[in-house]
C-alpha cells in the first residue's frame, strides 16, 4: 500500500519527564503540521494562492483556543472560525470540485472571529514542519 493507510504514528522527543499536556500539545501540532502539508498543496493548485483562505468549523475547534491558535501559527494565515458552519471542510471541497469543472463558485461564510497566527508560533511550527516531513519521508518515502 501507499500513503496514510500505511502510515503509523511515532512520538519523537519524548522523555520520563514528558506531560500529558506535552503530548496532546504534541499530538495537536501533528495534525495541524499534516493539515499545512495539505494547506500548502491547495495553494499550488490554485491559479492565486493569495486568494486562498481558511475557514474552519467544529465543537472542539470552538471549544478550543490553544487548537485553534495552533493551526494558525501552522498554516501561517489567519483560521477564520465559521459561525454555525457543520462542516467548513465539505463546502470547500464542493467549491473546489465546482471551480475544477470550469465553473464559478464563490461560499459567503458568517466569519465569528478570526485567529491570527503569532510570529513565535509560526517559527516553531515552520521548524517542527520540517523535522516531521524529514521524519515521515525517512519512514515512508525510502
Amino acid at each position: 500500500g501507499s500513503g496514510f493507510q500505511d502510515a503509523k504514528a511515532t512520538v519523537t522527543g519524548m522523555t520520563l519527564r514528558t506531560t500529558r499536556g506535552e503530548l496532546l500539545r504534541g499530538m495537536l501540532e501533528s495534525v495541524a503540521l499534516r493539515l499545512k502539508g495539505i494547506y500548502n498543496r491547495l495553494c499550488q493548485m490554485s491559479d492565486d494562492a493569495d486568494e486562498v483562505q481558511v475557514y474552519a468549523s467544529g465543537e472542539t475547534l470552538f471549544a478550543s483556543p490553544l487548537w485553534q491558535q495552533i493551526l494558525a501559527d501552522a498554516l501561517e494565515v489567519p483560521i477564520r472560525l465559521d459561525a454555525g458552519a457543520a462542516e467548513a471542510s465539505a463546502v470547500g471541497a464542493a467549491v473546489m470540485a465546482l471551480r475544477a469543472a470550469g465553473l464559478k463558485a464563490h461560499v459567503t461564510p458568517v466569519t465569528e472571529r478570526q485567529v491570527y497566527p503569532r510570529a513565535e508560533g509560526v517559527a516553531a511550527m515552520q521548524m517542527a514542519f520540517e523535522r516531521q516531513e524529514a521524519l515521515y519521508n525517512r519512514l515512508y518515502r525510502r
